[in-house]
């Protein structure tokens, strides 16, 4: 896919996530004042962590390195950040 294609895509759910929360927060701001936009927020707050927490679970065997999570161990040689010796 290219990249334009994924940036198109987050545009539109961007947009389409800060209108519906617009829209829910009018709605509920008019009801029950900022007691309740607050609430609403926070709940949205709360799924966000909730989802974060289960994207961040290892499954299967393990989770796998990437180069990113590496330690970079200084004067140890390698492009990676591995040490030699382990």
């Amino acid at each position: 896919m290219p990249p334009s294609s994924v940036i198109g895509g987050y545009m539109v759910f961007c947009s389409l996530g800060s209108a519906l929360g617009a829209a829910a927060t009018t709605a509920i701001f008019t009801t029950y004042g900022w007691t309740g936009s607050s609430i609403l927020g926070s709940g949205f707050a709360a799924r966000a962590l909730v989802v974060w927490l289960i994207a961040r679970r290892p499954t299967g065997t393990g989770r796998k390195e990437s180069a990113v999570e590496l330690p970079a161990y200084a004067g140890s040689g390698t492009c990676s950040g591995r040490r030699a010796d382990g």
